[in-house]
């Protein structure tokens, strides 16, 4: 028989370890499982088309589709010619394989041409320059299936990459006339009012249609702007005329695309030498703008008014310009009516001002201008 004591040792190491089991936490939960995207394959998945194999070389074995040069991701730029040798697979029947060849600083592509491969889907594609060299820079060609791109790769030509330079505007020159290529017919800096003039200047490293803004700025202010669309290196013109005469003074042309690339300078008669009236005119009817539409100084008696427009010149802030409508008589004048105009900016513009009575009668007429109660211009008219 075992001894008491045996067993109550045994009895006591049960009740330990039954109290050791209470006193434990139970298992923590395993983590949740994170739920994976559920992706639904199609029969067209399995058998989209792949492009497996892409090399550049400057030799190839046509009748076998394959490269017999080095594979190159270089070429010089007087390189004849540079082969994109393909393999695809998973290509449907009668399927159109169309290969792409960009410059990187192009948006256009500069070829594009459909290719024909073997039974096993290789194929080759040619690009030769357009000049007599390639045009440096970073080249990629994509390789499109049905007009999908499948796949692609990338070669450069060595040198300097004309694009990194950015658009270029040469000399800018001013004449009345120019060429069928842009260019100038005997450019000067001095002109006339009633000259129609060009801006013509040549445009180097554009690359993609580019927008620049041609400026003519008289005496400091806009006086005319104009947007050109240029695309590729070439000679380039904008050019600007007023039907009642340009106004004289000293001008500059500015080319900009945000920036200002070039300007020029040149005059229009005489330099302004302070504030002035250009140009006056009178009509019976006033026109789109403020100068009339039928300019006369002979006029039918009885006609209700008279308009009169004018352009202004480099008035001084606060100025104010008068017109009289004035009878000239024999040894004297009457003023009939007076347009009183403050141009509190002052700088240059036009205006107009009229006449309207209701009826006028046969006479010998003045409108007489005044810019700060000094007499700038006047021109006579007759009422019969």
């Amino acid at each position: 028989m075992k001894s008491t004591a045996a067993v109550l040792s045994r009895f006591v190491c049960c009740l330990l370890m039954a109290a050791c089991a209470a006193k434990q936490p139970p298992p923590a939960p395993p983590p949740p499982q994170e739920e994976l995207p559920k992706v639904r394959l199609t029969a067209a998945d399995f058998y989209r088309p792949e492009l497996v194999s892409a090399e550049f070389t400057n030799e190839v074995d046509e009748k076998r589709y394959r490269a017999i040069g080095d594979i190159l991701e270089e070429f010089a730029p007087n390189t004849g010619v540079i082969y994109f040798v393909g393999k695809l697979r998973k290509v449907p029947t009668q399927a159109r394989i169309q290969v792409v060849w960009y410059h990187d600083a192009i948006a256009e592509p500069m070829l594009a041409a459909d290719v024909f491969g073997s039974d096993t889907f290789s194929f080759i594609s040619n690009f030769t320059p357009e000049k007599k060299k390639f045009m440096a820079g970073n080249y990629t060609v994509k390789v499109m299936v049905n007009d999908q791109e499948v796949g692609s790769d990338t070669f450069r030509i060595t040198g300097v990459d004309p694009s990194a330079a950015g658009l270029k505007v040469g000399k800018i020159q001013i004449a009345k006339k120019v060429n069928s290529k842009g260019a100038p017919v005997n450019p000067a800096a001095k002109f006339t009012a009633a000259d129609k003039l060009f801006a013509s200047f040549p445009v180097r490293n554009v690359f993609s249609p580019t927008e620049l803004t041609v400026r003519w700025m008289r005496a400091g202010a806009l006086f005319n702007e104009s947007t050109i669309s240029v695309n590729g290196n070439g000679r380039f013109s904008a050019n600007i005329e007023s039907p009642s005469g340009l106004p004289q003074g000293t001008y500059t042309v500015q080319v900009d695309n945000g920036s200002i690339l070039k300007e020029a300078s040149f005059v229009i008669g005489e330099p302004s030498a302070g504030p002035a009236i250009d140009y006056i005119a009178l009509g019976e009817q006033p026109g789109n703008d403020v100068m009339p539409k039928k300019e006369s100084d002979h006029f039918r008696e009885g006609i209700p008014a008279i308009h009169c427009g004018l352009r202004f010149l480099d008035l001084a802030p606060g100025s104010e310009i008068l017109i009289q409508w004035v009878l000239v008589e024999e040894g004297s004048e009457s003023v009939y009516h007076t347009v009183r105009t403050p141009v509190p900016g002052g700088g240059s513009g036009a205006m107009s001002a009229a006449w309207n009575p209701g009826n006028i009668y046969a006479g010998n007429y003045k409108a007489r201008v005044y810019i700060n109660d000094q007499v700038a211009t006047e021109k006579e008219f007759t009422v019969q």
